[in-house]
């Protein structure tokens, strides 16, 4: 498996097609690479996610840097809001 970040700079659906090519058969998710805000992305777009996972013979095996996306989060701010 492979974290589409590997694939920065292009969409997801490229991420998943580029993974497959080089010899992959299951892709980490960087939340970021699907959306600005991964938490507002609507059941259409999480499911045309899914698609490409599948159309590329992928396996979903997990999910990168989940506090990275939007970037207000921080594991051990101060800030109660933050954290």
């Amino acid at each position: 498996a492979v974290c589409s970040e590997t694939f920065a700079g292009t969409d997801f659906a490229t991420a998943c097609k580029q993974a497959k090519a080089t010899g992959y058969d299951g892709i980490e998710v960087l939340p970021a690479q699907l959306s600005p805000d991964p938490a507002a992305l609507s059941a259409a777009g999480r499911r045309a996610c899914r698609e490409q996972i599948e159309k590329h013979a992928l396996q979903y095996v997990g999910t990168h840097a989940v506090l990275g996306s939007p970037g207000q989060y921080h594991l051990t701010s101060a800030d109660p809001t933050t954290r």
